[in-house]
């Protein structure tokens, strides 16, 4: 449907192999250490414009750069965390966040503090109701936002973007966030 001068097409998320090929492109270099690309790689999901736009926004601050052996990695002590994405990756986040009801937005940033992947009973002890947890992961599975884990227990989810689960938990208060891992 829609304008027929555009075609709509699923991408799927580069390989770790693949992502490997594009960071020693987008650095120029094939020297790299495995720490950052694995760490890149979970950021990103093989996202190849989350990664370039990550990649610019990390050299930009400083948070990777050239060792002495020429090789790029992670400055110690520098994470990759909601505060280093790009504001377009960012807003985009935020506006898939500021769409939903409000309820089910309680329900993911309580999702988010337990981590990217999560326990339904974890989630119904930090946000209350079973039943109103049940009928939230319902329909964030629809909207895929969050997604089963099948080769676990029945009742383990995850986020289906680390990214998302990071820039709502980056949302949350500093007390807020304290008073729920308690």
């Amino acid at each position: 449907q829609g304008d027929r001068r555009f075609v709509s097409l699923r991408l799927e998320p580069l390989l770790p192999s693949e992502h490997a090929t594009l960071l020693q492109s987008l650095l120029g270099s094939s020297r790299l250490d495995r720490h950052l690309v694995e760490r890149l790689y979970e950021a990103t999901e093989g996202n190849p414009h989350v990664t370039k736009e990550l990649v610019r926004s990390l050299t930009e601050l400083g948070r990777i750069a050239r060792s002495e052996t020429d090789t790029w990695s992670l400055r110690d002590g520098a994470g990759i965390a909601a505060d280093t994405l790009p504001q377009t990756i960012r807003q985009t986040i935020d506006r898939r966040i500021k769409k939903l009801p409000r309820n089910l937005r309680a329900v993911l940033s309580f999702a988010a503090v337990l981590g990217k992947r999560f326990d339904q009973r974890d989630l119904v002890f930090l946000a209350g109701s079973e039943g109103d947890v049940e009928a939230a992961l319902d329909r964030l599975l629809r909207d895929g936002l969050v997604e089963e884990v099948r080769e676990a227990r029945s009742g383990i989810f995850a986020f289906s973007s680390g990214l998302l689960c990071d820039v709502l938990y980056s949302q949350l208060p500093r007390p807020r966030r304290r008073a729920l891992h308690r």
